[in-house]
């Protein structure tokens, strides 16, 4: 199941270019991240928000910061949910230079990490498969999506999707 959509190949490689530059690939225990931080104070805002409408994926805040006793704003693109760090890792992989084996080497955690079954956020393609199947039973619906009738109950109610008696 493919989990989402692949954005242009334009902005593909714009933002590997910019993950090269200005970005963070990095695995911290059982955590992986992909981050891209703008410090330009003018546009830092703009370009980390584009790029997650772009994507479809991760958060954008922002972090004060002080030096030489001024106060600027940092920008930040973070992209950290298991299945979001895939898509984006495998999209860009092709495009990278400077954090090519950074990225090789989160890549295989995800993937391990996405193979041995761990929970992980649903997917906006899965949330969809849900409510065009939500008449089939949980254990159906699991082996489809590789997730637990435990799991697909809770997303289930989480999302107001009642389960019809008996199902299909």
């Amino acid at each position: 199941m493919e989990h989402f959509a692949r954005p242009p190949i334009e902005v593909v490689a714009y933002t590997a270019g910019f993950i090269d530059g200005e970005g963070t690939i990095s695995v911290k225990g059982n955590r992986f991240r992909v981050v891209v931080s703008q410090s330009v104070t003018n546009d830092g805002a703009t370009i980390c928000r584009w790029l997650r409408d772009a994507w479809c994926v991760g958060t954008v805040a922002p972090s004060h910061r002080v030096f030489h006793g001024k106060t600027w704003e940092q920008w930040f693109w973070t992209v950290a949910a298991a299945r979001e760090v895939k898509h984006v890792i495998d999209c860009c992989l092709p495009y990278f230079h400077v954090k090519r084996s950074a990225a090789d080497q989160v890549g295989v955690r995800v993937n391990d990490f996405l193979n041995n079954g761990h929970r992980c956020r649903w997917s906006p393609e899965e949330i969809k498969f849900l409510g065009d199947q939500w008449r089939r039973h949980d254990d159906w619906i699991g082996e489809q999506l590789r997730r637990s009738a435990t799991s697909v109950r809770h997303q289930r109610r989480a999302l107001g999707l009642a389960k019809p008696p008996g199902g299909l």
